[in-house]
This record gives structure tokens, sequence and C-alpha cells, in this order.
């Protein structure tokens, strides 16, 4: 391979490296955001169930519920996003690192710890991540967050901080409707950032990849070279 693709795959690298760190505080922000407002406007207690969601017409209290939050979803997700947001520091400080020593990235073990290895593991960390939260907040709104057991007097909702604020909420409250939908689209978008973050993190993984094979490949030639001169000699 030329040097232009060599060029090319790092500057793939690079660019890879910004755009995680970009989604990650971006995601950061999402899960920690409406977290912070849970905590303020609608804390785990015991509320009030009316007949119907804030919104949709005058509700009538038909008993009491009490609500307690999951928090492994939101846990698991701070976890992939701030280790992608390390990944993407790292790759940037290995990115020019290397530079700065006149070397292409990818060429040395130092280089390769910085961006193989954490890409790696916030890939796999990333896929489990958007697998697990997706299939147990679908199991979790299926099983001990079902919105029809509110009419339940004296009933005990366990529900993931994005079921809550997106179905079980909106009827123990007769205020702060605008409040609870935008926590609600925030857990689901920082939910879904994590699968932009498991696609930019396989692109950044390739370009890794692609960079040391080229090394390699340079690497190999040169010997080849000299042993062939050594040959002719």
């Amino acid at each position: 391979m030329s040097s232009k693709t060599l060029t090319a795959l790092n500057i793939s690298f690079l660019v890879t490296s910004i755009i995680l760190i970009i989604l990650s505080s971006v995601d950061l922000y999402m899960i920690i955001h409406p977290i912070q407002s849970l905590k303020i406007w609608f804390p785990a207690g015991r509320y009030e169930w009316r007949d119907r969601p804030y919104g949709s017409g005058w509700q009538k209290v038909t008993g009491h519920v009490s609500l307690y939050y999951d928090t492994r979803n939101e846990d698991l997700e701070l976890a992939a996003t701030a280790f992608a947001l390390t990944t993407g520091v790292l790759g940037l400080v290995g990115f020019f690192v290397a530079k700065k020593n006149n070397k292409q990235a990818g060429s040395t073990p130092l280089t390769t710890v910085f961006l193989v290895l954490p890409s790696t593991i916030t890939l796999f960390l990333s896929l489990i991540a958007i697998i697990y939260t997706s299939v147990h907040n679908k199991f979790n709104n299926d099983s001990t967050c079902t919105y029809i057991d509110g009419y339940r007097d004296g009933h005990l909702f366990g529900c993931t901080r994005e079921n809550a604020a997106c179905h079980i909420i909106k009827s123990i409250t007769d205020t702060n409707w605008a409040d609870n939908d935008r926590i609600c689209r925030e857990l689901k978008a920082g939910r879904l950032i994590i699968a932009g973050i498991v696609s930019v993190t396989a692109l950044s993984l390739a370009a890794a990849a692609g960079r040391w094979w080229v090394r390699l490949e340079k690497k190999e030639s040169a010997n080849e070279r000299v042993a062939r001169l050594v040959g002719e000699e």
C-alpha cells in the first residue's frame, strides 16, 4: 500500500476519535441530565394514581402507588459512554504523540495500547450496553413496570428510568408534563446514541488495524529487500 493510503488511514482514525469524543460527551449529558431531573421532580416514593395521563383531560385520583427505579440500564450506559470518551481522548493523544515522534500511528506497542486496545474494549462494552438495555427495557415494561397495574391500589412499580418517564409518571402527576416528556426523550436518546458509538468505534478500530497492517507490510518489504541485496553480494 502507498504512503497516501497510510495517511488516509491516519486521518480516518483522527476523525473518528474526535467524533467519538463528541458523541460520548453528548451522550453523558443525555444520561446524567434526566437522572438529575428525576431526582428533583419525580424521586422514588409514594404517589397518587390518576385514571388518565396528564394532558388527556380531567384526571381522577383512583388510588396510590409506589415507585422505585431500576438503575441498571443507566449505570451500564454511563460505564460504556465514559469508557468511549476515554478511548476517544486516548486515540487523540496517541495520534499526536506518534506524529510528534515522526512515526506513523500504530507502529509501536505504545500507540497500539493507545489506539487498538481501548477501541476493542469500547466496542464490546458498547455492544453489550445497547443490547442489554434494549432487552431489559422491554422486559421491564412487560413485568414490573406495566402501566395497567397502576389501577391496583397500593401497587409497587419497579421501573427503569426510561420506562418510568415515558409510561408511568404521566399518570402520577398533574404538573411538570413538559419536564416529564423531556426526560423521556433524553433517556431514549442517551440509549440510542450508544448505537452510534458502536459504529464509530468499529470504524476507528478498522482504521487502526489497517494502519498496523500497512506498517507490517512495509517492514516485511524492507527486510525482503535487505535479504535480496545480501544474496546478490
